[in-house]
């Protein structure tokens, strides 16, 4: 068997708006929410922590930084419990008072003097980046997740139950695995310039610590962005707001999935479909909203495949979908397909894995979405 490794950075930015500033946050999988997936021999596989186990490790632990303010406003916390906080919503979160995950995270021993990002095998918070590449002057950069994966790109997928093999981090690290594509090593990285607050609320002019703590760990995890605006991974938020802290039904959903718990599959039901166009038949990257029929409520999203298909998995319920066509690039903003940065064969065509260079399609995804249609809902 071949492996491919493949690494990338999801940045979180500050982005002007006509109504005050907006952040994104940071990193679509056609299954529905949002996952990062690799190119397992012309088949898109998830990327997920081997063995559903993640450890992650604090650098320069102690003195919190300067630009983390832990002691005004209302019941401030210690940073560590903060970022403890930010990573137990995704490892104990349920749905309907159900626990669909199955996902060990825990907080190894803390380092010191490891504060940018590197490939080897340590988890990596830090809030003291000393590279100015990483945050140049005058950037809009919250904050970023480094994410490396590794994938089987020839004898894979196997029928169920076969076990790979991966040998990481220059032999640091050997990982056996039922999965043909892992995620091994993943930084999180605060800008040391911005302004983060500990306290609830947090402070109006602060960004909410745990709110971006918690979008980052989804990164970490596997996950790419949301187009659903109450979920932690939406990846626009703002200073003084903390609603993203807890996992909405969409993140749930979406970490279920990559660790499900012996009755997530027996809980989910699903609801597919094609869009289609009749000039060009199937329609590459629409997005596709689920919305309860009875609340009114959007309850996950996810994007088509090259062939229009789309599978939702959601919980038991009634539900309307509506498909609205993604806006052009330059329109920036999560409605552009080109800030799926973990969506293989999807954010960039022309980008290994997917294309040899120079090549027009990969994998039959056309090289563009179409965008000039208009929304319908069903």
């Amino acid at each position: 068997m071949v492996q491919a490794k493949r690494a990338f950075r999801i940045r979180l930015e500050v982005l002007a708006a006509a109504a005050g500033s907006l952040t994104l946050l940071g990193a679509i999988l056609a299954f529905a929410y949002t996952t990062y997936q690799n190119d397992v021999d012309g088949v898109p596989i998830p990327s997920r922590w081997a063995n559903a186990s993640f450890t992650w490790v604090l650098d320069n632990p102690g003195t919190p930084p300067g630009n983390v303010d832990t002691t005004d406003g209302t019941n401030p916390l210690p940073l560590k419990t903060v970022l403890i906080n930010a990573f137990n919503s995704w490892a104990t979160a349920s749905l309907n008072g159900m626990q669909l995950t199955n996902i060990s995270i825990a907080n190894g021993n803390d380092v010191t003097n490891l504060p940018n990002p590197q490939i080897d095998c340590t988890n990596v918070v830090s809030f003291n980046d000393n590279d100015p590449a990483d945050f140049p002057t005058g950037t809009a950069s919250i904050a970023f997740t480094t994410v490396s994966t590794d994938y089987i790109t020839n004898g894979a997928p196997g029928t169920p139950g076969t076990t790979y093999t991966f040998t990481e981090c220059n032999g640091l690290e050997t990982i056996t695995t039922t999965s043909p594509a892992i995620v091994y090593d993943a930084d999180i990285i605060f800008n040391p310039h911005a302004q983060f607050s500990t306290s609830t609320p947090p402070l109006s002019n602060h960004f909410d610590l745990q709110s971006v703590a918690a979008h980052e760990t989804g990164h970490a995890l596997g996950l790419d962005h949301s187009g659903v605006a109450h979920a932690v991974m939406f990846p626009f938020g703002d200073t003084g707001e903390s609603q993203q802290r807890t996992p909405s039904t969409d993140d749930l959903i979406a970490i279920s999935f990559l660790y499900p718990s012996s009755n997530f599959a027996s809980y989910m039901g699903t609801i597919s479909g094609q869009v289609t166009s009749p000039y060009i038949g199937g329609v590459y990257a629409a997005h596709v909203v689920a919305i309860d029929a009875i609340t009114g409520n959007v309850v996950l999203d996810g994007l088509t495949n090259s062939d229009g298909t789309y599978e939702l998995f959601v919980p038991p319920g009634s539900y309307n979908v509506l498909v609205l066509p993604l806006a052009p690039d330059d329109n920036h903003g999560i409605y552009s397909l080109s800030d799926f940065s973990g969506w293989t064969c999807g954010y960039d065509e022309n980008a290994p894995p997917c294309c040899d260079t120079g090549t027009a399609q990969c994998l039959g995804v056309p090289v563009t979405n179409p965008i000039n249609y208009t929304g319908k809902f069903f």
